[in-house]
């Protein structure tokens, strides 16, 4: 047998591994099937917000929250905030969310050229 077939050989055995490893780490779940049969499967993974999309979902709110400011300005910007805030509770939320931060002020400053 080559090397370069050897190491194939034991990437594809670490592959297999890491993957059996994983399945016994989350768990094994038994149950029967309608002959009484018992099939073990894995655990389902668990449905949770993950820290990754968390800050995703900031980073694109702060980033549009800069453009619409850098394309406004911050006195029509600030003006449609205001709006906002004196309206039901869904846009007063809106309104709290959207007022003008430090953050959002210093990514306006440097989207302002690239806008206009």
């Amino acid at each position: 047998m080559e090397f370069s077939q050897h190491t194939g050989f034991q990437d594809r055995c670490r592959a297999i591994a890491r993957q059996k490893g994983v399945r016994r780490g989350r768990g094994i779940v038994l149950s029967l099937d309608r002959t009484g049969l018992r099939i073990a499967h894995g655990a389902r993974p668990e449905m949770g917000a993950s820290l990754k999309g968390m800050f995703l979902v900031c980073a694109v709110m702060f980033l549009g929250k800069s453009l619409m400011l850098a394309e406004l300005g911050e006195m029509a910007y600030a003006e449609r905030v205001a709006r906002l805030s004196g309206g039901s509770l869904p846009e007063r939320l809106g309104g709290w969310l959207f007022e003008v931060d430090p953050l959002s002020r210093e990514l306006a400053a440097i989207l302002l050229p690239l806008v206009r």
